[in-house]
């Protein structure tokens, strides 16, 4: 596995917002979202929420990834992803021989929005020598 840790520099370089921004557009669109996301779990049986929790700590695929040894494989995680946080992501990355994991700081769980650049430079850069 090999890591990559912040923005690439030619990412870096090529207009991604600023912190500030970037959180407040989080934020905003949270907000709007918010009584959606509320009802939904407003709305679901107790015993139906926790166990999904239940099954969603104990589910375990990481024997799975092993197809994907001899693919290129990229893992992408945000710093503050609390959805899926970069110990998850590690974990992908290390049962995948061939993945590269890239830690995008103080980014969350909606990378292709946080860091719209990021994510298209590294995507580019996985598929363009297969084209």
């Amino acid at each position: 596995m090999q890591t990559h840790d912040g923005l690439h520099p030619s990412v870096a370089t090529h207009g991604e917002c600023n912190p500030v921004e970037r959180e407040a557009a989080t934020l905003e669109n949270l907000a709007r979202r918010w009584p959606v996301l509320v009802d939904g779990l407003i709305s679901s049986p107790g015993h139906t929420v926790v166990g999904f929790y239940k099954d969603f700590m104990d589910h375990d695929r990481a024997d799975a990834l092993k197809v994907l040894d001899d693919i290129p494989t990229q893992v992408l995680v945000g710093t503050r992803d609390v959805l899926t946080p970069p110990s998850h992501s590690r974990r992908i990355a290390d049962h995948v021989q061939s993945a590269v994991l890239t830690i995008a700081p103080d980014a969350g769980h909606m990378l292709p929005l946080e860091r719209d650049q990021l994510v298209s430079g590294v995507l580019i850069r996985l598929i363009r020598p297969h084209l």
